[in-house]
This record gives C-alpha cells, structure tokens and sequence, in this order.
C-alpha cells in the first residue's frame, strides 16, 4: 500500500545559512581534505560525463590538486592510456559500468595496476552494483571505489555494506537530469543529504564509513557550501564545466558573436545514440542536450567556486571542512527569497 511521508524534502534553494562571527579573512579558510593517504587541495569535482570529464578534464582538475573522474564512454584502452599518461596518479579514479561485459573490462584496468575506480550508473542501489564492488574487493580489497547513485539511507547502507568506500548521493537534481520528470522518481537533493549524512553520524557500527559526493543540484558556489556544511565531504557538478575549455567538444560561435559549448546528460536521446548506439526510436531520454555559455579556462572557474566557497566558510566563521559542518546551522526561507537573493535593483 502507498504510503506519504509527512516531512517537508528540501532543495538548495530552500535554505540558507546563518551567518556566524567573521573570520579575520576568507583566506584563512582551508578546504583541503585526506582520503586515505591522499590529499586533495579542494572538494570540488567535475561530474564524469563524456562533455565534460575527458582527459584533458581530468588533467586539469589533477593539476588543481583535486579528484579526477575519467568518463567511461571511451575505450578500455583510451582509458588506460589517459591513466598512465598521468604516471598512474592515485588521484584520477575511471569509471565502469556494470554490464555483463564490463568485467572483462575492469579485469584488464586491475591487471594494469588500476586501483581507483568509480562505478558509474544513475541508481545505484542494485545489486549489479554491489556485485561489481564486490569483483573489484575481491581482486584487491585495498582498491578505493565510489558507487552511486543514491538518494536514500538504504541506498547509502546498500552500498557500504557492499564495500564502497565513496558514495554519491543524487537522483535527479542535475540540471540537464530529467529523470524525477520522466520517472517520477527522486528525492530533493539537500533533504537527501541530510538524511543520510545523519544516519552516517549516529550509525557508530562501522569505524570509517564511506565518504559522501553532493552530486548535482548546484546552481552557484554558495550551494557548494551549503552541500559540505550540511555534511557532504565533496560535491560533484557538471554545469559549472561543461563550458570550459578543457571540456571536450568544439567552440561553436552564434552570430551575435558569442560562445557556445555543447552539453548533454549521459541518459539523453544524444547521449544515447552516440555512445549506446542505439535506435533514436527506441530511447526513452532522462536527460537533455543543450549549449551553454563558454566559460574559458577550468582553472579560472574553479577559482571563482572556491572564492565564493571561501568566503561562505569566512560567514560562518569556519576555518576548515569540519568546522564548516559543526558551526553550521540552515534556516528555511520562502520561494520570495529567491528574488531577493540575487541582484534585483536593476531598471
């Protein structure tokens, strides 16, 4: 029988942090953060997407001093190659997927020395996914792996109890998602980190739960802060980069001058056809293709995410990532807020 929770699910939008004592400067702010062994300089993330994260992405972002996530819609070999080509950087993790033939694959990235990997499908809670994390554990049970999506607290259990060390939480916020539209599925993306970002706090029955990725639902830097505030350990976009110039894809000029780039979700009918090869028929999209404003280079952007970022941590009075978590406190406002946070004197 159906049934209706009574609790209120919230966005981005829907929140707003409450502004602490100051910081002396923004730059005090330290985001950096370990995994393991490895550290990483900020916990931003460009989403795995084949507009987005290709090698010279992943380049980039290693460059940057953050995690890389290479898209699996390329060769095993091209996979492989991009891997070594960063003299096997612990830091660049490559994404599989979970079909039947996906083994064979993942076999030949273990035999290679690949010991980083992202296990890439839009619901992640299915047992095709633990079964991988389970091949991949077996072979190495020291391999880091992220797994996802999910959006529920038994999603997140599903996949920790399956062995995944990372787990990105989102169904359907992206924003060339259409997957709560087509579906009816999904849950709001701040409401679904808070739930699950309490649970990993009050389960005590494991010693080092898996790490949680914010993946999509970002619109500007400010809701990076509020993702990590409320308690996510990286957040994980591909609007803020798909208009870069290391994202794959040609520059498309309009005749008023200005610059394009392509943009498309992995479960668009575009995406599809390209790299399924499938009937343009037979597809029933969850996704959308469109251009978006070209930003220039990763590196200026990201400065400005973590600009915004700063002085986010700066208001709340937060000189790192835990701080952050433990001086946050979110206030509900009205859809009117909307409005008035964004610039509005204008004539």
């Amino acid at each position: 029988m159906a049934k209706i929770l009574a609790e209120e699910y919230l966005t981005y939008d829907d929140v707003l942090l409450i502004p602490n004592k100051s910081l002396e400067s923004r730059n005090s702010a330290e985001y950096g953060l370990y995994i393991g062994e490895d550290y990483f300089m900020h916990p931003i993330i460009p989403a795995n997407m084949d507009s987005i994260a290709g090698p010279e992405m992943c380049f980039a972002v290693l460059e940057s001093g953050g995690m890389a996530i290479l898209h699996r819609f390329m060769s095993i070999n091209k996979r492989i190659d991009a891997w070594r080509a960063t003299k096997q950087s612990p830091k660049l993790y490559l994404s599989v997927g979970v079909t039947p033939g996906e083994r064979a694959i993942i076999h030949t990235m273990l035999q290679a020395g690949v010991r980083r990997f992202c296990i890439d499908i839009a619901h992640g809670h299915a047992d095709t996914v633990a079964d991988i994390i389970k091949f991949i554990k077996k072979y190495d049970n020291a391999a880091t792996i992220i797994a996802g999506n999910v959006a529920t607290i038994s999603g997140y259990d599903f996949l920790e109890d399956a062995g995944a060390d990372i787990i990105k939480v989102g169904v359907g916020p992206g924003s060339h998602c259409t997957t709560r539209i087509v579906t009816g599925c999904g849950v709001p993306q701040f409401s679904a980190l808070w739930d699950i970002v309490e649970w990993r706090k009050n389960d005590t029955h494991k010693e080092n739960p898996p790490l949680i990725i914010a993946d999509g639902g970002l619109k500007y830097s400010g809701d990076i802060t509020k993702a990590l505030a409320v308690g996510a350990d990286l957040v994980m976009s591909g609007s803020f980069f798909a208009g870069c110039d290391e994202a794959p894809g040609d520059i498309t000029q309009w005749k008023d001058k200005s610059l394009w780039k392509i943009y498309r979700g992995m479960a668009s009918k575009d995406a599809q056809v390209g790299w399924r090869g499938l009937d343009e028929d037979s597809i029933v999209a969850e996704g959308e293709s469109s251009l978006v404003p070209y930003k220039g280079k990763f590196k200026d952007v990201l400065h400005q995410l973590l600009g915004g970022l700063s002085s986010g941590m700066s208001y709340v009075g937060a000189t790192n990532l835990q701080e952050l978590y433990e001086k946050a406190t979110f206030v509900r406002v009205s859809p009117n807020t909307l409005t008035e946070n964004t610039a509005h004197g204008k004539m």
